[in-house]
């Protein structure tokens, strides 16, 4: 389960798509 797609820092940790496409 990933739940850090809107993470304060969006792209600075493991979001390499889009900030807030990681949830589904």
């Amino acid at each position: 389960m990933k739940l850090n797609d809107l993470s304060p820092a969006p792209g600075s940790r493991r979001e390499k798509h889009r900030p807030g496409r990681g949830i589904g």
